[in-house]
């Protein structure tokens, strides 16, 4: 609601302004709605997209914030994503961390591995800036066989 009252405009227009139609998508997210009478967008768990988009945007964050020639993301708020602020930041598991929206998983210095965010139903989007290396994974559930945060982080470290 802030960020509509700010904008002038609904959180998923803004969106797709700012920052959706910048990383060139091959097709257009959704977002899910409350309901449909009051069509308030659920900015937690909302944005619906395919798993190259996601991909594409799991690439903005690896070249730091550009698409391109343009900074579509600022170096502070990079910074913010991308750095372990223990301030700032809640521990999930021993060395993984939820910070600003991301999942963070850190070694024993708190130097970020990979930036995860991860869905509801099995999708996952895993960044892993010193490989240069983007994991996508969608899924219609997450299965009770495999782990797969432990697992992207395992195939990281074999590329």
């Amino acid at each position: 609601m802030i960020l509509e009252k700010a904008t002038g405009t609904s959180p998923a227009i803004f969106f797709n302004e700012f920052l959706w139609l910048k990383i060139q998508p091959e097709y257009e997210a959704t977002w899910s709605v409350d309901s449909e009478e009051h069509q308030m967008v659920k900015m937690e768990s909302g944005i619906n997209c395919r798993a190259i988009d996601f991909a594409k945007f799991g690439r903005l964050l690896l070249n730091d914030g550009t698409w391109g020639d343009e900074t579509i993301l600022s170096q502070n708020r990079m910074a913010k994503y991308l750095n372990l602020d223990r301030n700032q930041a809640s521990e999930y598991v021993k060395n993984i961390y939820y910070q600003q929206g991301w999942w963070l998983h850190v070694d024993e210095n708190d130097s970020v591995k990979a930036v995860a965010a991860w869905g509801h139903l099995g999708q996952y989007l895993y960044i892993f800036p010193e490989k240069n290396l983007i994991i996508a994974r969608f899924g219609k559930k997450t299965g009770k066989d495999i782990r797969w945060p432990s697992f992207f982080m395992s195939l990281s470290e074999r590329l």
